[in-house]
């Protein structure tokens, strides 16, 4: 697989991956927490932290498409499974193996620019 085919298949891969992500995960999310919600106000509009979501997993998932790229030969990008959160559109996951290695709130606060954007 050249470059250019490969970044192709991660653009249009990975994009469908987020997608089916969020979907997935969001109607089992939860808001953010009361005094999470007074430090994020601080820096990031009410609307934003109002549509925001919560979600612990046990780890985050690699992307199903990773073993097309073991198939042909490719390592994988990024190890989605040694992330502590992800943001997916709106639905933040927070990986239950780091969920007590920082302060929540510092996690969220990062994430939370992935919700922005």
């Amino acid at each position: 697989m050249d470059v250019n085919a490969l970044v192709a298949f991660l653009i249009q891969n990975g994009r469908k991956w987020i997608i089916d992500q969020c979907e997935f995960h969001h109607p089992h999310s939860a808001p953010l927490a009361g005094r999470e919600i007074e430090i994020l106000k601080m820096f990031y509009r009410e609307a934003t932290i109002e549509r925001t979501r919560i979600r612990h997993v046990p780890r985050i998932e690699n992307p199903p498409f990773y073993t097309e790229l073991a198939r042909v030969g490719i390592s994988i990008p990024l190890d989605f499974s040694q992330m502590a959160g992800i943001t997916f559109v709106d639905t933040i996951l927070i990986s239950d193996l780091y969920a007590h290695a920082q302060p929540r709130i510092s996690l969220l606060f990062h994430e939370m620019v992935s919700v922005v954007q």
